[in-house]
């Protein structure tokens, strides 16, 4: 680019599923999936590097081996009438965890959540990262394309009526860790559980 060039920075547009037009919650100045700019970016001088390249550029990571033998645990995520949101029927329980949210350090598995409700959840879930193995239903069709879910992730975003699988490996640290939905308003409403490393 040369100066005087400009570049934007662009949320793109995505179908919402059935909560299209009405925003999240509350009224929004666009419907939500709108397309519009989140920063403009001005070229005002242009500089040559001289720094030198490295001997080796960054080392790829490996993705995470899986196999038709790979545990799959699933995570319902749904709204729960007049109250908010819940992860397999569950709400937000300070640090109580259910017997089918404990995993075994040093395990691999395939978690998949399936999303039954009209809006779409990234699910975040702390302490470690994973890969994006597979997504099925819905209306993905815009996630599918381009680099949205190669590489590493700690966030996934599963869209209205979707599955998304994602491989991860339980290896570094026990004790507990939170799992939610990073829209707040979902999260504030219950859409968070910790779940359990064990050593």
């Amino acid at each position: 680019f040369q100066p005087g060039d400009t570049l934007e920075l662009i949320s793109d547009r995505f179908r919402a599923g059935m909560m299209g037009g009405m925003g999240m919650m509350g009224s929004n100045a666009l419907p939500l999936g709108s397309r519009f700019p989140l920063a403009r970016l001005e070229v005002a001088e242009s500089v040559e590097a001289s720094e030198p390249l490295p001997a080796q550029l960054g080392v790829q990571r490996q993705k995470i081996p899986v196999n038709r033998n790979t545990r799959i645990r699933s995570f319902e995520l749904s709204p729960v009438m007049m109250r908010g949101f819940a992860i397999n029927g569950r709400r937000f329980d300070g640090t109580n965890v259910a017997d089918d949210e404990k995993v075994r350090l040093g395990d691999t598995e395939i978690w998949e959540f399936h999303n039954s409700t009209p809006m779409p959840h990234p699910m975040h879930i702390h302490g470690l990262q994973f890969n994006v193995v597979g997504r099925r239903g819905g209306n993905s069709d815009s996630l599918q394309q381009g680099l949205v879910d190669s590489g590493w992730h700690d966030t996934v975003l599963v869209m209205p009526r979707e599955t998304v699988q994602v491989a991860m490996k339980f290896e570094r640290f026990d004790g507990l860790y939170i799992y939610h939905c990073h829209n707040m308003e979902h999260e504030d409403a219950g859409m968070m559980r910790y779940f359990q490393v064990q050593g």
